[in-house]
């Protein structure tokens, strides 16, 4: 299990700014998951095709969707 703590609510503050930019954006829960992934250089697997299959959101980390129907 990845823990959460500063340096992840500095990153998900980091990637909220980003995504805000580019027109993007993601509720909290998401936000602090995909925060912690990328914090931790990890890849992020969802089949929430809806909320992360998004252009700035792959540019920022890597994200894989998959499919499960």
């Amino acid at each position: 299990m990845i823990s959460f703590d500063g340096d992840t609510a500095a990153e998900a503050a980091s990637m909220e700014t980003s995504l805000e930019a580019a027109g993007v954006s993601l509720d909290d829960v998401d936000l602090l998951v995909a925060a912690t992934a990328r914090q931790h250089q990890a890849t992020f697997v969802t089949a929430d095709k809806n909320d992360f299959d998004k252009m700035p959101l792959h540019e920022l980390m890597d994200i894989d969707i998959v499919d499960t129907s």
